[in-house]
């Protein structure tokens, strides 16, 4: 069902200028290409490289891919896409593709031919974001930790990773004269306790969970979950519905130390998912934060939380010290990396 009074946001023109035109590669023929999650899809049309009438919409006031797609060509002026390039939130394997935080399912093929395009690429969304990371200017994205990341090697794997709905994860790394992806979902991978009052926190969702995943905190919803278990091993009592924007907005107004705790317990926890994705893939090339989790929270992000998760690595500590944490700064990272893979 589409709402027409659904959210809508158009991009400042300022992301503009950081086009992919210097790449011989991309098509010269418009192209849709998106970016699609459980809660936003930003969609953008590329032309000779330029990207260009980014727009963010509310998946939910959509029936899917095609409705959503649909409003936003309507929204710009109908377009003639020849292909198109969509990022999702969601292992891609096959034509049939189905949300995780969504309830959005549809098969590849149909997308292609209700949206009338030649060619349709779908990737996951964190494949979108890896790819994007090999092309990011020096000003999109803010070092937190680590090594500078020009003294990074230069074609070694990088990391990328980030909460928003879910926990995506992903990494890029260079083969020849191509960056290849390596498309994962780290994020359901088992959440290890790195301090021995984590144990405590795992024990209890053990209780309602049979598998705690990184996800499981690691997450918007993740982050509301955190505090309402902090909460009850404290034996405080805490307002049930607050979400983690309300969360956000009580730490940063100091007015709750618990919520405080949350966001520094959360980025501790990030950082040992990162730190131990570093150590699984040799990911000494950097690593790459993202996720509307990390926007939302903005300076509350606690860098010196995450370096202590991130460095709790024993004999390998050093080994993962050295390695760059960026947070990216540019706006729209995943559809950069869409309209990269298009040509691939």
């Amino acid at each position: 069902m589409q709402h027409s009074t659904g959210m809508r946001t158009t991009e400042p023109a300022s992301m503009t200028p950081h086009t992919l035109a210097a790449d011989p590669g991309l098509h010269h023929a418009p192209a849709l290409i998106g970016d699609i999650g459980g809660t936003h899809a930003r969609f953008a049309v590329l032309e000779s490289g330029v990207i260009s009438r980014v727009e963010v919409l509310a998946s939910a006031d959509y029936a899917g891919v095609v409705e959503a797609a649909a409003a936003y060509l309507e929204r710009v002026g109908r377009p003639t896409v020849a292909s198109a390039a969509l990022a999702v939130a969601t292992p891609v394997d096959g034509d049939t593709v189905a949300f995780t935080n969504l309830p959005w399912a549809f098969s590849i093929e149909q997308v292609r031919k209700a949206l009338r395009v030649q060619h349709l690429r779908v990737v996951n969304d964190f494949a979108a974001l890896a790819r994007a990371v090999p092309l990011l200017h020096a000003g999109d994205a803010q070092h937190l930790c680590g090594a500078a990341a020009s003294d990074a090697p230069p074609f070694a794997p990088r990391l990328v990773l980030g909460p928003g709905t879910g926990l995506g994860m992903a990494c890029v790394t260079r083969v020849g004269e191509r960056w290849h992806v390596l498309p994962g979902e780290g994020g359901h991978a088992t959440l290890a306790p790195h301090l021995a009052q984590d144990m405590d926190l795992i024990r209890l969702l053990w209780q309602r969970y049979p598998h705690v995943s990184a996800e499981r905190v690691l997450c918007g919803p993740g982050l509301a979950l955190l505090y309402r278990s902090l909460a009850q091993i404290a034996g405080v009592a805490v307002d049930p519905a607050l979400d983690a924007p309300a969360i956000a907005t009580i730490a940063g107004e100091q007015r709750d130390t618990l919520a405080l705790e949350t966001i520094r317990t959360f980025c501790r926890l990030l950082g040992g998912v990162a730190g131990n994705a570093v150590l699984t893939m040799g990911a000494t090339g950097g690593v790459y934060l993202a996720g509307g989790v990390l926007q939302k929270l903005g300076t509350l992000f606690d860098a010196d939380a995450f370096r202590a998760g991130f460095t709790a690595k024993g004999r390998f500590s050093d080994y993962v010290a050295r390695v760059p944490v960026l947070r990216i700064t540019h706006p729209q990272p995943a559809l950069l990396g869409a309209a990269a893979l298009l040509r691939e």
